[in-house]
């Protein structure tokens, strides 16, 4: 198809005429050729009761060596971190707070960091160690407590400036002073103002500020005298003294200066008028806050370079015109108070970039932004700024708008330069156009007659271009310009041919990917006849890329995705890495090394090597957060062009410098156990914690004090044992500005925690802040328990080794006792004595009784000294065995009288008697001694009956007689009393070592027993023994 040159101009009329809001434009072109605004070179916060200022008027703004910043109100002291606001309220009744709300008088730093201001009833001292204030009084002679005080200045001397009740006194601030106040002038005036001239001379300048004019006076160590009026007839409002001498004055009708000679400047500028306050910004300029917004002045020419006023449209301005007060901190932030409005600050030192701004004007005379779009930069230099809903501009490299093209290119999404001076558009919604803007003709490229109107172009080669369908468009479309002819062709397979494409990328001249409407990203090669390759399924839309040596960029709302040119393996970068945004509307490659991204939270420099993130927000100048997609441009020059709903941002990417301001970390908060802070200290001093093991759960709340941004600060931690052995395995960052770390149940141990912080140009801390931590251990943890315990331990294993060898020991002799009872006992039964009536026995046996009952009772009697023998050996026998030989030693014994002995043995049913043991011959001797005492005086006459019983853990043995009783036994004949109380004697020392053995407790009972008429009938020996381990 061929486009057809017009002959003349006349031939856009028509279609001009079918516009007439472009019409008018044109018509209007020389008085409104490219309208913008001023650079937006300072960009303000704002802090008002919303963000938790106890008030919105604020007389007083400090800013105090630790980075704390300091609002004074009319409803208490303000302390301001960039995240939160701390209100410090009166309360009379509480010598440790505010004696009244309302702060008077700027702050002033002493050398120990303690703060000093006055509100109208006292003057106060903020004591950092404590995070509370003390308060001092003055008294009249009648001990009222005066009011009204201003605070104006203090020197080296440490000497506060204090006038009250129509006197100015000399405050002496230091510690420990007993007379503070020392009245040094009397005089009265609507405010005071101090400098000090000399600080080794220790001289200064007092300033009396009256209704008609100033008063200056000389101020020497000691004195205080009168130097010259300086104005009359004029409301001066501040004073401003220069180390030089030159005043600055700032008063109703504008700013004057008043040089060393006194010669007055008078006003320097006219437009500055109604000045609260003056601060000098440097050597060079003076800031001016006024009735009419803020001034900045440059003090050689005394002239305004520059005037900030409230714009309701910028929300990044100034929250009004009347202006109460100003601060210039050291690292060059703007404190501003706005009356009734808060507090605005901003750095004068962090903006980057400038924001420029056209507006178009309709038929209708109302004005619009023109919201820029897709960038271009021409072969012939020119660069061009569509937008989809207001047209096409033609700027100069500057920026400035020189021509206006939207009649002929009404919504551009795309532009490409055609390399002849001509552009090929791709208008959203209406179609391809070429446009050729030398001759003002724009041609439309229709396909069978219809325009051709696709979602997105990919250029092949410098004159071929392949086209995504769109919806209700299925396949690919190839479009060839040459010259003035042009042909649309469509490729693909059927399986391209049969899909609606949004959006194509040329991988190389056959090689391409394309997403459909469901956002599924395919291969096609025009060259192979294949089946299209899924490569990813995006989980968002695209709206820009790139493509490198290496892979190809998708951007949109997904992030990045980063595609291998090789086998297409995808990886998806989101915020998760270190975005801003999940939203990306363009990729702009300045260098291997150095991208630019637009967002939908700012602009982000990013290197894809390293994926290493570089953020710019509002308060760098841009346009806004906002972008718009594919809107950016590299210039031949080296510029860089990003557009957005706010304008577009222009800038030199070498030229940019970062705020190189490393923020103070601060902890302002320290919880335990989930609790308040248990001590009097201020957290903000805190260095170190020594805390019990039952309070190891530790919350700390921390800030980077750093204003240029203070939401866009960063900060992590770590905790780390004090060895250096890492508790924390690696640093912990913190998802915002407000800083939060919480260690529950630490066990006993020295810790370091370890904080950085960063401000919002990513400038972190050369060192952290540091806090040590001891968690002491409870006292059986503790090294001193632990050498006592092991002490102890010691000393109880030698006790207890001796004890055993103690009782090894005495068991020893237990037992050596033992056997020797034993042989007692054996001696006792083999006594001389027993063996002669035995033997006296058996041979009366052999004279009366004949052979056969000899040859029985000498086998008893052998019985009787074989058990007898065996008890010795084993030191216990079976209860059996012992109630065997107990009938063989009465069978023996019954040999020496006329009769046998009437004896039996009664056993409890059930009782076991081979189950238990006890020592040999025990029950012998009881036996015997009913025998020989009991029977023995009636010749043998008599009954003994022996009972054997178990009652739980004892053995009961009963032997009862029915012999002569121990009476009758007393006062008759006692044969062998030695053997008697020999035998008996051993067998209660034998039942004291069995129990001391066997760890038994057993009793010997013995007992008359009587008829009825009180005669002795016999006797009763009850034993119980108890049963050992040896049952």
């Amino acid at each position: 198809m061929t486009i057809q040159r017009p002959h003349s101009l006349r031939a856009l009329l028509p279609c001009l005429l079918q516009r007439p809001f472009v019409a008018v434009w044109i018509y209007l072109f020389a008085s409104f050729q490219g309208v913008f605004g001023q650079p937006n070179d300072l960009f303000f916060h704002h802090l008002t009761p919303a963000q938790g200022l106890s008030q919105s008027t604020n007389p007083c703004i400090y800013r105090d060596r630790s980075g704390f910043v300091w609002i004074g109100s009319s409803e208490g002291l303000n302390r301001f971190d960039g995240v939160r606001v701390k209100v410090y309220k009166a309360d009379p009744g509480d010598a440790c707070a505010l004696a009244d709300p309302t702060v008077t008088s700027p702050v002033f730093e002493d050398r120990r960091e303690d703060l000093w201001f006055c509100t109208h009833t006292a003057v106060h001292r903020y004591r950092r160690q404590y995070d509370d204030f003390e308060r001092f009084v003055l008294y009249d002679a009648a001990g009222t407590a005066l009011k009204g005080y201003q605070v104006f200045g203090l020197d080296r001397q440490e000497r506060l400036w204090v006038h009250c009740n129509g006197q100015v006194y000399r405050f002496d601030v230091r510690p420990a002073v007993s007379e503070r106040f020392h009245p040094v002038l009397a005089i009265d005036a609507n405010s005071f103002c101090y400098f000090e001239t000399d600080s080794l001379a220790a001289t200064g300048a007092l300033f009396a500020i009256g209704e008609t004019g100033v008063v200056r006076y000389q101020c020497d160590l000691n004195t205080v005298r009168l130097t010259d009026t300086l104005f009359t007839g004029v409301h001066v409002n501040c004073i401003y003294q220069e180390r030089s001498g030159v005043v600055w004055a700032g008063s109703d009708e504008g700013l004057f200066q008043v040089h060393p000679n006194g010669r007055i400047r008078s006003p320097v500028d006219s437009r500055s008028t109604g000045i609260r306050q003056i601060k000098p910004w440097g050597t060079t300029y003076l800031f001016a806050a006024t009735d009419q917004g803020l001034f900045l002045v440059d003090k050689a020419s005394g002239r305004t370079v520059r005037q900030w006023t409230y714009d309701n449209q910028n929300p990044a301005g100034l929250s009004a015109n009347i202006l109460a007060a100003l601060h210039i901190d050291e690292e060059d932030n703007l404190w501003v108070s706005a009356w009734t409005k808060g507090v605005d600050y901003t750095n004068l030192r962090k903006l980057k970039f400038q924001t420029r701004r056209f507006y178009t004007t309709d038929v209708s005379g109302e004005s619009h932004l023109f919201v820029p779009g897709p960038m271009l930069q021409d072969s012939r230099k020119r660069i061009w700024c569509g937008s989809q809903m207001q047209g096409l501009l033609a700027l100069q490299n500057d920026g400035i708008q020189y021509e206006d093209f939207s009649a002929l290119a009404p919504a551009p999404d795309q532009l490409f330069d055609l390399g002849d001076g001509r552009l090929l558009v791709n208008n959203f919604g209406s179609g391809l156009s070429i446009l050729n803007p030398e001759i003002r003709q724009a041609h439309n490229l229709l396909r069978n007659g219809e325009p051709v109107a696709r979602f997105h172009i990919c250029r092949v080669s410098p004159h071929e271009f392949v086209l995504a369908s769109g919806v209700g468009a299925p396949g690919l479309l190839k479009l060839t310009v040459s010259g003035l002819q042009y042909k649309f062709e469509s490729i693909g397979s059927e399986q391209v041919i049969s899909k609606d494409w949004y959006y194509v990328i040329c991988q190389s001249a056959h090689e391409f990917l394309m997403a459909d409407d469901n956002y599924t990203v395919y291969y096609f090669n025009e060259a192979h006849d294949k089946p299209l390759e899924q490569v990813t399924a995006l989980p968002g839309y695209i709206n820009c890329s790139l493509e490198d040596e290496q892979n190809i960029w998708l951007g949109g709302s997904f992030g990045l995705c980063r595609i291998s040119r090789v086998n297409h393996a995808f990886q998806y970068i989101t915020a998760k890495e270190g975005l801003t945004d999940n939203m990306i509307y363009a990729i702009l490659r300045l260098n291997p090394r150095e991208w630019w991204l637009s967002t939908g939270k700012g602009l982000v420099r990013f290197d894809p090597i390293t994926l290493h993130f570089q953020k710019f927000g509002l308060a760098d100048g841009l346009q806004a957060f906002e972008y718009n997609r594919r809107s950016c441009l590299h210039a031949s020059d080296g510029s860089v062009w990003f557009g957005g709903v706010g304008g577009y941002n222009r800038f030199e990417p070498a030229a940019l410098q970062l705020l190189d301001i490393q923020p103070r970390v601060q902890v302002i908060d320290i919880q335990v156990n989930d609790g308040a802070y248990p001590y009097r200290d201020n957290p903000v001093l805190v260095k170190s914690l020594r805390l019990p093991y039952d309070s190891a759960t530790l919350t700390f709340h921390f800030v980077a004090l750093e204003f240029s941004d203070p939401a866009g600060n960063r900060l992590k931690y770590r905790l780390d044992f004090s060895d250096g052995t890492p508790y924390d395995q690696d640093w912990v960052d913190c998802p915002d500005a407000r800083g939060f770390a919480r260690y529950a149940n630490l066990p006993p141990g020295r810790y370091i925690l370890r904080i950085l912080g960063a401000n919002s140009d990513g400038i972190w801390n050369a060192s952290p802040k540091e806090i040590s931590i001891e968690i002491t251990p409870p006292f059986y943890q503790t090294w001193w328990f632990r050498v006592l315990a092991g002490l102890a331990l010691l000393l109880l294993s030698y006790a207890v080794y001796r004890s055993r060898l103690i009782a090894m020991r005495k068991k020893e002799e237990q037992k050596r006792r033992m056997i020797e009872l034993e042989l007692n006992a054996l001696r006792a039964q083999l006594n001389p004595h027993f063996i002669s009536n035995n033997l006296i026995s058996i041979n009366n046996f052999i004279r009366n009784n004949g052979v056969e009952k000899v040859r029985a009772y000498v086998a008893t009697f052998a019985r009787l000294m074989r058990n007898v023998l065996e008890s010795a050996r084993n030191p216990l026998m079976p209860l059996s065995e012992e109630l065997n030989m107990l009938q063989n030693f009465v069978e023996v014994e019954s040999g020496r009288f006329p009769r046998p002995i009437d004896f039996s043995i009664e056993v409890q049913n059930g009782l076991d008697t081979a189950r238990y043991f006890l020592p040999g011959m025990l029950l012998q001797p009881f036996l015997e001694n009913a025998i020989v005492h009991g029977l023995g005086p009636r010749n043998g006459a008599g009954k003994i009956r022996m009972y054997v019983s178990k009652h739980q853990d004892i053995l009961v043995f009963v032997i009862e007689d029915d012999g002569v009783g121990r009476n009758e036994r007393a006062g008759g004949p006692i044969t062998s009393p030695e053997r008697k109380s020999h035998g008996l004697d051993i067998t209660r020392q034998r039942l004291q070592l069995y129990d001391l053995q066997n760890n038994t407790v057993s009793e010997l009972e013995t007992e008359d027993l009587n008829n009825t008429d009180g005669t002795p009938s016999g006797t009763r020996v009850t034993l119980r023994l108890g049963i050992g381990h040896h049952a």
